[in-house]
């Protein structure tokens, strides 16, 4: 699977770039019409520690099930576009909308503020994603998806999972994921470097635990979540829990070195954390296949090290009786 990530803008001519890389809502309308099988809706947070809904806000999911998405390429399309919230202030205004996939997906996801003339709040955005998320991943339905997101019963924007429509020839695609890091067929243990800064490392090595996909996924999509409401230049960058959505699987982060003068800034985990999704899980297998199963990872700047995680499933961590030199 693909690394790179695709934002596919339908203008003729870019519009001033802002965080969050616009996208114009007119691929769809909004009175079209789904077939839809399932209909339910979340008001309230899930069992993950991911942030507290604002008052008054409210998912609304409408699954179509006569079209079936692929849903490795699901959960690829909802991190990166979780990692990419991620690095927006937390009150910021999403004036544009925002279409995520890869150049070799069928699948593509959406985020749309509603109406197009007022921004979309960024908080909004993070948690209407996180339980989608979550409702995909622990019901099982990989298919079109709307979403609606509401705040005080007033449509607030919307979420969408669709197949993919062939790129039109005026498209212009960006680039926006990390390149392939300079790793090749991951080894039980190793080494990562970051292609954007060849001054981060990441120092990696895998227990040998089975772990679900969809555990792997919620997991990763609580910490990014997490991170969000965080500034990236902010120190001492460090997620205690993120928990999978049935509460099996942690994944956690900490500071290490002295932390009265830390490197570990929001920036530098939110980065870390997207990075490992890509190269541990999707690309960790033999023939860059996905690799699920649990391990510890240690980053580093500088040849310093300043932080460190670990992925690990409960049962396990309860029969651990020692952490590797990579864990804390």
């Amino acid at each position: 699977m693909g690394l790179s990530s695709i934002l596919r803008f339908k203008y003729t001519q870019l519009m001033e770039l802002s965080p969050i890389l616009p996208c114009p809502a007119s691929k769809f309308d909004e009175d079209e019409t789904l077939s839809v099988c399932v209909n339910s809706e979340l008001s309230s947070s899930t069992s993950l520690a991911a942030p507290e809904p604002r008052p008054g806000f409210k998912a609304i999911f409408n699954f179509d099930e006569s079209v079936i998405l692929n849903p490795l390429e699901v959960f690829q399309n909802a991190i990166e576009l979780m990692s990419v919230l991620s690095k927006v202030a937390w009150n910021a205004h999403i004036r544009r909308s925002l279409s995520m996939t890869d150049e070799r997906f069928a699948t593509e996801c959406a985020l749309f503020n509603l109406p197009a003339w007022e921004g979309l709040d960024n908080d909004i955005a993070v948690v209407g994603l996180y339980q989608t998320g979550v409702a995909i991943a622990e019901r099982g339905s990989f298919y079109k998806l709307h979403v609606g997101l509401f705040v005080d019963g007033v449509t607030r924007g919307a979420i969408k999972f669709y197949p993919k429509e062939p790129a039109l020839a005026t498209d212009i695609n960006l680039q926006i994921g990390p390149s392939h890091p300079n790793t090749t067929v991951m080894a039980n243990s190793g080494r990562i470097v970051d292609p954007k800064d060849s001054r981060a490392t990441i120092a990696y090595h895998f227990d040998g635990v089975k772990i679900k996909a969809k555990d792997i996924f919620t997991s990763f999509l609580n910490a990014l979540a997490i991170a969000a409401e965080h500034s990236n230049s902010d120190l001492n960058a460090q997620i205690p829990v993120a928990a999978s959505a049935a509460g099996e699987v942690i994944l956690s982060t900490w500071v290490q070195g002295d932390t009265e003068n830390s490197k570990m800034t929001w920036a530098r985990l939110k980065r870390g954390l997207l990075i490992v999704w890509e190269c541990l899980v999707i690309n960790g297998g033999s023939d860059k296949r996905p690799r699920f199963e649990g391990f510890e990872f240690e980053l580093e700047y500088d040849g310093v090290k300043i932080g460190a995680g670990r992925l690990l499933r409960f049962d396990a961590a309860a029969n651990s009786t020692h952490v590797t030199a990579v864990a804390k």
